[in-house]
């Protein structure tokens, strides 16, 4: 909450959450990777609706090292915001394939 100003948020988030998309996940994986594990955030989660998994970056030593992976079932739970777990096969529950 100390990053939120009144017209913008001053620093990188504790979480970010990236749902990939076709045309996008090049971009996403490789580019906003990097300006993320740069930046300082603390907690990354990757979701690829194709494939139906999570995976969950933090940060060690500057780089970002893959703390937890899931696909299809299982629960991801955050590591920044204690209590906040997700089961996969809520996420995915009627998704195509």
């Amino acid at each position: 909450m100390n990053i939120i100003e009144p017209q913008r948020i001053n620093g990188a988030p504790d979480l970010v959450v990236e749902i990939l998309s076709p045309a996008t996940a090049y971009y996403d994986l490789r580019k906003k990777f990097k300006v993320y594990e740069r930046c300082g955030v603390k907690e990354y989660w990757i979701v690829d609706p194709e494939e139906k998994s999570v995976q969950v970056f933090v940060p060690r030593e500057g780089r970002f090292v893959l703390d937890q992976e899931a696909e299809r079932t299982g629960e991801i739970s955050s590591r920044v915001l204690p209590g906040f777990t997700v089961r996969l096969e809520s996420i995915f529950e009627g998704w195509p394939g």
